[in-house]
């Protein structure tokens, strides 16, 4: 026995392409101080900021995990230097050359090798700017792990402000008291 299952009672989600002026509303909250904030609090400001603007209305704005997965990108866009997805160019990407400082090439290589184990090969390269932060955290000798390096490394380039570079500074100048939780490798704030 066979059940037939009728489709026209199954909603399916309907795929709106976001106005490109909200988009950029949206880019401009997740650059701002609002970037560290929760979705939802980004939600509301996006949503004020619609009402403020005719002919838009709450009806256009993103659901909330568009909004959250746009800002992951955003900030995977930032950490590599890239603004705009359609602006994605490799060249920007760190290799090995001989002129470089053989320590420095050491802890990169040691600090790829630890990133390329935990996400599982879904991150296998540096960007230049990566390359230097790391290397920078790693002579200052902190005494931080390869993976916390990483990540630190990454804070410092998806924080532009010099508010919160002072925060991390803060932080590395209390000695390297478990700025990472030793369970998870997540960053203390």
């Amino acid at each position: 026995m066979t059940r037939e299952i009728d489709n026209s009672r199954i909603q399916r989600k309907s795929s709106k392409r976001t106005h490109p002026e909200v988009d950029k509303q949206l880019k401009e909250l997740f650059a701002s101080d609002y970037g560290t904030y929760s979705i939802k609090a980004i939600t509301r400001k996006l949503h004020e900021w619609l009402a403020e603007h005719p002919p838009f209305t709450v009806n256009d704005s993103p659901s909330e995990s568009t909004i959250r997965d746009r800002k992951k990108e955003y900030e995977n866009n930032l950490a590599r230097g890239v603004d705009d997805e359609d602006k994605k160019d490799r060249s920007d990407l760190w290799v090995h050359t001989p002129d470089q400082n053989p320590d420095d090439v050491r802890a990169i290589l040691d600090v790829l090798a630890e990133v390329i184990e935990r996400t599982k090969g879904r991150t296998k390269s540096f960007t230049k700017a990566e390359a230097k932060w790391i290397a920078h955290l790693h002579a200052i000798g902190v005494g931080l792990k390869a993976w916390a390096i990483y990540l630190l490394a990454r804070e410092y380039l998806l924080h532009p402000n010099t508010d919160q570079k002072l925060a991390l500074d803060m932080m590395l100048a209390a000695g390297s008291k478990y700025p990472v939780h030793p369970d998870d490798g997540k960053l203390i704030a």
